[in-house]
């Protein structure tokens, strides 16, 4: 694994994006959807373990899904979603495995609609590596990106609950 190309790789990618300075990870998935030019559904899927897979991205003829397992908090729900984003923009669709070897874990999705399946689970090759790496630049800006739009006399559990 070369985690320099990697760190390159997420590096370039992110600075490829054209987002605002601030944004959220909303406008980063409507951002995405249109670029795609379809809609990107985000949801829980109780049945993936959290253990070796605790997301995955799949790409079906209409739209994209990015699905996780429960979170344990709000953080690292956006960590894994934008590490599947982050797939999407370094555009590894292309070496997506191959559906048959999946469908116990989306059991409930017509597998003839499906084009490519993502999972999010280790981090033992360059192309998780990377989109991992990327989920990090982007956390880190959607993190600073809260504080530069949030009032200021409010205190932390106003604006975050």
């Amino acid at each position: 694994m070369n985690s320099r190309h990697a760190a390159l790789s997420a590096q370039l990618a992110e600075q490829g994006l054209e987002l605002p300075k601030y944004f959220t990870l909303e406008a980063l998935q409507n951002y995405l959807s249109a670029e795609r030019n379809r809609e990107i559904v985000i949801a829980e899927l109780d049945e993936l373990p959290g253990t070796d897979v605790c997301g995955m991205w799949i790409g079906m003829q209409d739209r994209d899904m990015i699905l996780h397992a429960p979170a344990r908090a709000p953080l690292h729900r956006q960590q894994i979603v934008l590490h599947e984003f982050g797939h999407m923009i370094l555009k590894h669709d292309v070496d997506a495995i191959q559906v048959d070897s999946r469908t116990g874990l989306i059991a409930n999705i017509d597998s003839t609609t499906i084009r490519h399946v993502l999972l999010r689970s280790s981090f033992s090759d360059e192309s998780e590596l990377a989109a991992e790496l990327l989920a990090d630049r982007l956390s880190a800006r959607i993190k600073n990106s809260m504080q530069c739009l949030a009032p200021e006399h409010l205190s932390f559990g106003e604006v975050f609950g």
